[in-house]
């Protein structure tokens, strides 16, 4: 592991991992995760691909500066750009998840000349309408605010008992112990102002610039996850070169809850890339 220290976020590091060889895959963790959520995929791609995994600003071991400026989609697009610089990286496929899918899908519209492929799991382009960001943001600044005030663990209590992770009680309690504790790691301030800079509210939507995305794209969601679905069904419309895994007996975090077959959609699908390229 590296700490790369990053104009972009004013000099502030992200905690870069760099594992494998072969063609790139940036690999990017949601709320409240790390470099850690991807263990159990890197393990079965690392033979075949070189795969970069970030902990996000606020997570993990990266910085958490108290400014929120630097949490925003812009300059976390552009300090992804650098990571890639730094590496001397000038073609990757984008693997996100939840909040990191966002930002895969703002790299790729916004880096299009080192994207060759794009991978959403539970992704969206955002809320379409500027009274939707509004109400999304003011309900993600009180929640910033109040994260600051209880503290990570009275947090992590009550995010980890939200109905999006329902179908996640079937996993084993030592594995949501697990879980638990990866999610206790990160700091009040840095998840703080993950919301106020990254939140759904606060990002900008992308609805409008879903054509423009002609790569190879595949968006997995799981089926219990019925808005997702939903949003991902619309949104593969828009794309020319899309398709939509649903995958049976999942919810939102696919890659834990039918872990084996998440593996063998990503594999099939940077498989089909490199006969492409």
């Amino acid at each position: 592991m590296v700490r790369i220290p990053l104009s972009s976020l004013g000099g502030n590091c992200l905690n870069v991992d760099k594992i494998g060889a072969g063609p790139e895959v940036m690999l990017i963790h949601g709320f409240t995760g790390s470099s850690k959520t991807w263990d159990r995929l890197i393990w079965s791609l690392s033979d075949r691909y070189s795969l970069t995994t970030i902990d996000l600003l606020g997570h993990g071991l990266s910085d958490a500066p108290s400014d929120s400026k630097y949490y925003h989609m812009d300059k976390t697009v552009d300090a992804l750009e650098e990571v890639l610089a730094h590496f001397d990286t000038s073609d990757v496929t984008w693997l996100g998840y939840s909040l990191g899918a966002r930002i895969a899908l703002s790299a790729a519209v916004s880096l299009p000349s080192l994207t060759a492929g794009l991978i959403l799991e539970s992704g969206s382009p955002g809320l379409q309408t500027q009274n939707e960001r509004l109400a999304r943001k003011a309900q993600d600044e009180a929640l910033a605010d109040w994260i600051e005030k209880v503290g990570i663990e009275d947090f992590v209590d009550y995010w980890q008992a939200i109905p999006l992770w329902k179908s996640q009680e079937a996993l084993s309690n030592d594995f949501r112990q697990e879980l638990r504790s990866q999610r206790l790691k990160n700091s009040e301030v840095g998840l703080a102002n993950s919301l106020r800079g990254l939140g759904t509210g606060a990002q900008p939507h992308l609805h409008h610039r879903l054509g423009e995305i002609m790569i190879p794209t595949l968006l997995i969601v799981g089926e219990y996850d019925s808005r997702y679905v939903e949003i991902g069904h619309e949104m593969m419309r828009n794309v020319a070169n899309g398709s939509i895994r649903i995958e049976a007996g999942a919810g939102h975090a696919v890659h834990l809850e039918r872990p084996g077959n998440f593996q063998v959609a990503i594999a099939d699908f940077l498989g089909g890339i490199i006969q492409i390229s």
